[in-house]
């Protein structure tokens, strides 16, 4: 008799929106592509809906030139403002972000574009629902403007020299 397997999928495009996530113990360190270490956070969607158990890798840098973004993943995640903080003690932090579409050696993947903090006498975003984005929905005339007639946009390119 074969092994039966679970069908359940944790692989796959995320749905562009905001999602509730939680940071799973298949996180590791190592080091970066700049020579800095780098955390690669496993990012589990726990909010209700089809996105549910998916996954995707977060890489935060801890190198000097981008604090900044290691400063949004430590406020996202609700990290306290002093102190040392590890790998280890991310994991099982629950957070809520905003999903973006991305490119990894020319295939597409999912990207967290922003943390969203959790506010004071907030405790969890865990029973929030995934706010997701439907391509169908039309913009609004003044979002979208007039386009450029391609003629007037190879005019003004090469005005400001090539791209």
């Amino acid at each position: 008799m074969s092994t039966a397997v679970d069908l359940s999928r944790t692989s796959g495009l995320i749905d562009l929106g905001t999602h509730s996530f939680q940071i799973t113990e298949r996180s590791w360190e190592d080091e970066g592509p700049s020579g800095d270490p780098c955390w690669y956070v496993v990012c589990k969607v726990i909010s209700a809906g089809d996105n549910q158990g998916k996954e995707l890798l977060h890489t935060v840098s801890l190198g000097a030139k981008s604090r900044w973004k290691m400063d949004e993943f430590l406020d996202g995640i609700g990290a306290p403002k002093r102190g040392k903080y590890t790998l280890e003690q991310c994991v099982g932090k629950k957070f809520r972000a905003s999903v973006g579409a991305g490119t990894y050696q020319g295939k597409p993947k999912s990207t967290i574009e922003s943390f969203i903090p959790i506010e004071a006498g907030q405790e969890s975003f865990a029973e929030l629902g995934s706010e997701v984005v439907h391509h169908d929905e039309a913009l609004p005339e003044d979002v979208l403007g007039e386009p450029e007639p391609a003629a007037e946009t190879e005019q003004a390119a090469g005005r400001r020299g090539r791209f």
